[in-house]
C-alpha cells in the first residue's frame, strides 16, 4: 500500500519522460503521483500499465502537461483533484476503467481541471471520462469507442482500429 513509482511533491519545472511503469497492485499505489503544488511538470512518452489505482495522480494545486503517453489496464488513467490543472495531448488509453477522472478528493479543495486533445479513449470498462460538479473537463478532437463524447470540438465515437491491442 501507498507505493508510487514516481512521487513529485513541491517540484517546479520537473520532467518525467521515456520510461515504463507497470505492476503496481497495492492500495493507493500510483504510477506517477504529483502533488504539494508541483508546478509546470512535463510528462512525455511514458508507458503505464497494470496499475490497480491511478496511472498518474495530480492534486494539491499542481499543474502538469502530459503528452504522448500510453495507459493500459489501469483503474484510472489520470486522477485529477484538489484544484489541479492538467493538459493532456496525444495520449492513448486502452482497457482503463476511467481514462480521465476529475473529482474533489478533500472537501473544500475543489476538483480537477483537464484540457484533453487528440486522445484515444478505447475499451474503457466504466466510462471514457468523469467530472464531478466541482471539476471541469474539456475534450477536443478525441475518439471513444465506449461513450459519446461532447459533440462540440470535433470529438467522434468510432472504433480506433487497433490491430491487436491486447499485445
Amino acid at each position: 500500500p501507498d507505493t508510487d513509482a514516481i512521487d513529485y511533491d513541491g517540484v517546479d519545472n520537473g520532467i518525467i519522460n521515456n520510461c515504463t511503469i507497470s505492476g503496481l497492485d497495492g492500495f493507493n499505489s500510483d504510477g506517477i503521483d504529483i502533488g504539494e503544488q508541483a508546478i509546470n511538470i512535463n510528462i512525455d512518452s511514458v508507458f503505464i500499465c497494470n496499475i490497480t489505482d491511478k496511472g498518474i495522480s495530480v492534486g494539491q494545486l499542481s499543474s502538469v502537461n502530459v503528452e504522448n503517453c500510453t495507459f493500459v489496464n489501469c483503474n484510472l488513467g489520470l486522477g485529477l483533484k484538489d484544484s489541479s490543472h492538467i493538459h493532456i495531448n496525444h495520449c492513448t488509453f486502452y482497457g482503463v476503467g476511467i481514462p480521465i477522472s476529475c473529482f474533489e478528493k478533500n472537501a473544500g479543495s475543489a476538483g480537477g481541471n483537464a484540457y484533453v486533445s487528440n486522445c484515444i479513449l478505447s475499451n474503457s470498462y466504466t466510462a471514457s471520462f468523469f467530472a464531478d460538479s466541482r471539476s471541469s473537463i474539456h475534450l477536443n478532437n478525441c475518439i471513444s469507442d465506449n461513450d459519446t463524447l461532447p459533440k462540440s470540438s470535433s470529438n467522434i465515437f468510432a472504433n480506433p482500429l487497433f490491430v491487436n491491442p491486447t499485445d
